[in-house]
């Protein structure tokens, strides 16, 4: 039976993936180096400790990898007065746990951007449990945040909502299942092939279909070791 089911924040619950490729973009241009939109897009909900080599290269990472990390964190910090919530993002992390479900946040943010998504979402701080790229050695596709948000509330059975590729590659490598949503920008055939079990246009949806998606598990036992 499903017990926890763990949300990524940036192009799930808020509209903020193509802010983090703008401003990605920007920082990569401010150090002299060009990345396409089109490959920068293809990296989106990475890390940035695993960004930066996925779209430039290991060189670029060993020489300025740290600069361009820190001119994405102010490149954003200026584009996150346009980020929105989805429609019925909160509603559906509340309906989930209506239903008797643990729901944990999983974001790759850094404190501050946490803290100003959720005041966009309307979130105190401790509504739901949250794990973020500070709690972790290594970012998605790793399945480090996946398993720390299952183990924040001790969950067996997880699946884990997520919008990119690398949510399904992480979800995978930590042995939990993924429902895709299309609000990242990657279309149902990426996240279908990448592994995702399902995939719904938006966290709206999702939560349209709860009952549907607690029945399909309600003969799991054990997914955890």
């Amino acid at each position: 039976m499903l017990d926890t089911v763990v949300f990524d924040v940036d192009g799930t619950l808020v509209d903020s993936s193509y802010h983090h490729l703008l401003a990605w973009s920007r920082a990569f241009r401010a150090v002299g180096v060009v990345v396409p939109s089109w490959r920068l897009h293809r990296c989106m909900g990475m890390g940035g400790d695993q960004l930066v080599t996925e779209a430039a290269g290991e060189t670029v990472e060993r020489m300025v990898g740290d600069e361009v990390r820190d001119r994405w964190r102010s490149a954003y910090d200026e584009c996150l007065a346009e980020v929105k919530p989805f429609h019925d993002a909160v509603a559906a992390l509340e309906s989930f746990r209506h239903s008797g479900v643990e729901v944990v946040l999983a974001t790759s943010g850094n404190q501050a951007h946490i803290e100003r998504t959720l005041e966009i979402l309307e979130l105190a701080p401790d509504t739901f449990p949250l794990v973020s790229s500070a709690d972790v050695d290594a970012t998605k596709p790793a399945p480090d945040l996946i398993e720390l948000a299952m183990d924040a509330v001790n969950g067996n059975v997880g699946v884990l909502v997520g919008d990119t590729v690398w949510d399904v590659r992480a979800g995978e490598r930590a042995g939990t299942p993924v429902i895709g949503v299309l609000t990242g920008g990657v279309s149902r055939a990426a996240l279908l092939d990448a592994g995702a079990i399902r995939v719904f246009d938006d966290v709206s949806a999702l939560r349209r279909t709860i009952p549907e998606v607690l029945a399909q598990f309600a003969s799991v036992t054990v997914r955890r070791a």
